[in-house]
């Protein structure tokens, strides 16, 4: 590891401590602090909290959540979207499980939320 991608390690982790103890109001461990960094790199659909304020700004199209599914495919969703999801799927991991999988699963999801 060089020293630039170690002081970006550094801040980043730092980053996910602080937005933890804001969301959750808890000191983070490492193995959550490993855990958030993976799921944030990995680019999956989320509606953890932690995890939207970390991934903020980084969409290639301003406003609009990008997210890479377990089939490959990139979807893009946005801000107004990704709330009402957060709301709806508050406790569903099911349904967040079955949006990862593929580009279909996830917009069949979006339309019947939006149906409600």
């Amino acid at each position: 590891m060089n020293y630039s991608t170690f002081v970006k390690s550094i801040d980043t982790n730092k980053n996910i401590t602080n937005s933890i103890k804001e969301h959750y109001g808890i000191v983070a461990s490492p193995a959550l602090i490993e855990s958030y960094s993976t799921l944030l790199s990995s680019q999956r659909f989320a509606i953890d909290p932690v995890v939207l304020e970390l991934r903020e700004n980084t969409s290639s199209i301003s406003n609009r959540y990008e997210y890479t599914l377990d089939d490959g495919a990139v979807v893009s969703i946005t801000e107004e979207t990704q709330n009402l999801l957060n709301q709806i799927l508050i406790n569903n991991t099911k349904a967040i499980t079955f949006m990862n999988e593929s580009k279909d699963n996830f917009f069949s999801v979006i339309q019947e939320t939006i149906k409600e």
